[in-house]
């Protein structure tokens, strides 16, 4: 994701230009491999992209040596055949290629299949939807001990610098937003502008600036963010706004976020699973 995964040619496309290849490459994956997919949602006025995100349903296939992966052969087939794509970027359940309009485009566009159990299909596609707002989100999130993510809110048990077991706390996407403080209603209604999704971004209860700010994530982290203009945008919009700053100094102890959890948990109607 982000349109920069590729080393030929790629150039940004205009809405009407997004809406013919996407809907071109999800009825090719049904017809030729029996894939359903999901295009991501954008603000509402963004007029240019410099990618297409598409979620394919997909299981894992199990390797010979018994770990869980996704199968990429047949989507690369597929891309040259029907898309003339070039050059491939494959990391995990990921792949990237350029489609073009014809084999003589000099440019095409930057394509991320991000393949996905069924089970996770609908947690993912909210977590990419809308540029950087499900990083942001994930922000608040990992501050009070939880990740979220494209399978819903996990907690990792630890103990120290060891993970015993990843649990799924929840994947009602409603729910785990009146968790973080933020307002489900107001998400589901959309977002028509960049600056409206840095506002509902920063309109949690627990938002404070710090947590964003590229020194203080780890690096793999920041070097992917600081690459993001979207993320830089942001980082410009919370410096430049003033925005209540939650004061975490009160839970300097992870664990203390548990029952504050459960509660907002409690009050959607569902048990923390933890």
């Amino acid at each position: 994701m982000g349109g920069n995964a590729l080393s030929v040619p790629i150039r940004r496309m205009s809405k009407e230009e997004i809406c013919g290849a996407q809907k071109h490459v999800q009825e090719v994956l049904k017809k030729e491999l029996g894939l359903s997919s999901f295009g991501i949602p954008a603000y509402r006025q963004k007029e240019t992209f410099g990618d297409i995100d598409i979620i394919v349903e997909r299981d894992r296939q199990i390797g010979e040596d018994g770990i869980p992966r996704f199968f990429q052969d047949d989507l690369m087939d597929i891309a040259q055949t029907h898309f003339h794509a070039r050059d491939f970027a494959p990391n995990t359940n990921m792949l990237s290629f350029d489609y073009r309009m014809s084999k003589n485009d000099t440019a095409g566009f930057q394509v991320d299949l991000i393949q996905t159990p069924p089970e996770f299909v609908q947690t993912s596609i909210r977590y990419y939807s809308y540029n950087d707002l499900g990083n942001f989100i994930g922000r608040i999130a990992h501050k009070m001990g939880v990740k979220f993510g494209h399978e819903g809110l996990l907690y990792l048990y630890r103990d120290g610098n060891y993970l015993f077991r990843t649990i799924t706390v929840s994947q009602d996407h409603d729910a785990i937003l009146t968790c973080l403080g933020y307002d489900p209603y107001r998400y589901n209604q959309g977002f028509d502008t960049l600056q409206d999704i840095f506002e509902f971004a920063a309109s949690t209860q627990y938002f404070n600036k710090d947590l964003f700010l590229l020194e203080n994530r780890n690096h793999r982290a920041r070097t992917r963010d600081r690459k993001r203009a979207n993320y830089n945008a942001f980082l410009s919009f919370a410096e430049n706004n003033s925005l209540a700053q939650y004061d975490y100094s009160q839970y300097e102890d992870k664990s203390l976020w548990l029952t504050l959890m459960r509660t907002n948990f409690s009050k959607s109607g569902l048990t923390v699973k933890y």
